[in-house]
């Protein structure tokens, strides 16, 4: 049963690793595809190198932010002892729900710096 909640954690450490991989080997071809390549990180060559700069940081505070949140429901809801399927359910959503949040904050960000 608590090997399904670790299921949980892929989103979280995925999230870590991006940004760990973005901040050492920065991504600096806008037509590479790789990096972070959003639309409005490709406005301009300006955009994309603010991009690069700011997304690290959002997606490690994220993801630092979300593996506790995601450690502390799971253990929670197993000490419940609610249905595995249920928690997983749970955890993918708020996942999935951080992930959206860290490309809406760095659009934003862009979007803020470029107006």
């Amino acid at each position: 049963m608590e090997t399904i909640v670790l299921l949980n954690l892929i989103i979280p450490f995925v999230m870590l690793l991006v940004s760990y991989i973005l901040e050492k080997k920065p991504v600096t071809d806008m037509n590479s595809n790789n990096g972070y390549c959003t639309p409005t990180a490709k406005k301009s060559k300006e955009h994309w190198q603010y991009a690069q700069s700011i997304a690290p940081a959002i997606y490690m505070s994220l993801g630092k932010t979300l593996l506790i949140i995601e450690l502390i429901i799971s253990a929670s809801l197993l000490l419940l002892k609610m249905n595995p399927e249920l928690i997983l359910f749970i955890g993918m959503c708020i996942g999935f729900g951080f992930v959206f949040l860290a490309f809406y904050t760095t659009d934003n960000k862009i979007e803020e710096k470029f107006k």
